[in-house]
Formats: structure tokens, C-alpha cells, sequence
């Protein structure tokens, strides 16, 4: 045989392997590729059924919501009944003499007037001091 007939050959042999390897390093890339295109959709998946279940719950709190409040519009319509029907047996029922309101006046506070910034939620760490609207010590919220 010739010597330019075998480097051919083994130059062709080496361009096969060349391509060969090129394409393998391809189809790698494409199922690399693939993978994480289905882990994107699977995701988007889970999040959509997620946004579909609160939504249902949405509509499940605001359901408890009206039927809640509506328990509570006909305890105090009942509360209301209830007090009228009181006060009718009494004797005091819707007369046109009402019994005038009774009127308290505040006491003039004994307190300095700085310690009315010692209430609850004041940046103040002392709780000896009175505060102005309690007669007991109010302790700061941690």
C-alpha cells in the first residue's frame, strides 16, 4: 500500500472520531436541555395548582366571613328584641320621658403629666411609674 492511502485513511478515522465526539457533546447538551425544560413545566405545574387552592380557600374564608356575620346580625337583632321586651315588662318602655343620661367628670389626674407617656407600647423601660390611665403600673409590650 501507499503512504498517502494510509494517511488518508487514518486522517479520515480521525475526522469520524472528531465528528462523532462533536455530536455526542450535541445530543448531551439537547438532553441537558430537555431535563431542565421539564423541571421548569413540573414547576410551573405545582404553582398553578397552588394559586388555584388559595383561590378556593379565598373564597372558602369569605363564605365563613358572610356566614359569620350573619349569626352575628341575628344575635344582635335577638339582643335588641330581648331588651325591649325587658324593658316593656318593666314598665320602662319607649316613653317619652327618657331617663337623662348620668354625667361623670373626669377627676383631675394626681399624675405629672410626663407620666402619661409611660402607657403601653412607649419606649419607656420603667414600670413603677403609674401611667395616666390605669392606677396600677403598666408594663411595656417586649
Amino acid at each position: 500500500m501507499r503512504k498517502g492511502c494510509l494517511f488518508g485513511i487514518a486522517g479520515l478515522v480521525v475526522v469520524g472520531l472528531v465528528v462523532l465526539a462533536g455530536f455526542s457533546w450535541i445530543m448531551g447538551i439537547q438532553r441537558d436541555m430537555v431535563r431542565l425544560q421539564q423541571g421548569v413545566l413540573a414547576q410551573e405545574g405545582r404553582y398553578g395548582a397552588a394559586l388555584e387552592t388559595l383561590s378556593e380557600k379565598i373564597k372558602g374564608i369569605w363564605a365563613i366571613e358572610k356566614d359569620f356575620l350573619e349569626h352575628e346580625k341575628d344575635t344582635l337583632t335577638d339582643v335588641i328584641r330581648a331588651r325591649a321586651e325587658a324593658l316593656d315588662r318593666a314598665g320602662q318602655g319607649r316613653s317619652s320621658q327618657r331617663p337623662r343620661p348620668r354625667v361623670t367628670r373626669r377627676r383631675p389626674s394626681t399624675l405629672p403629666r410626663s407620666s402619661g407617656r409611660l402607657h403601653r407600647g412607649s419606649r419607656s423601660r420603667s414600670t413603677s411609674t403609674l401611667c395616666a390611665r390605669h392606677t396600677r403600673s403598666c408594663s411595656p409590650r417586649p
